[in-house]
């Protein structure tokens, strides 16, 4: 988040310098979707597609990222009976 949510304003150290809001919550509920996300690309990198989905469900629980719906989307495009493990080795890029 790079600007308050509630005014647009810019904030330092958590709190919006325009309307005074406390963003901590805010920032750290951000945080948390940020490693929900992390944990399914690697769930899906060693080939645990459970602990992938079950990661990408907590994240969209609280941020409907574009990110977290399309990995959703993929894992279920993926048929447990024809799942190879080679499908899924690939490199996670770091940001």
């Amino acid at each position: 988040m790079e600007r308050c949510s509630i005014c647009k304003g810019r904030f330092k150290d958590n709190i919006c310098s325009r309307c005074g809001a406390d963003l901590t919550t805010l920032l750290a509920i951000e945080q948390q979707v940020k490693n929900q996300l992390k944990q399914a690309l690697y769930q899906l990198q060693v080939g645990n597609l459970e602990a992938a989905m079950l990661a990408v469900e907590r994240s969209l629980q609280l941020k409907r990222e574009p990110l977290a719906l399309a990995l959703y989307n993929f894992i279920n495009s993926i048929p447990l009976s024809k799942l190879q493990p080679e499908i899924l080795k690939f490199e996670v890029m770091e940001s």
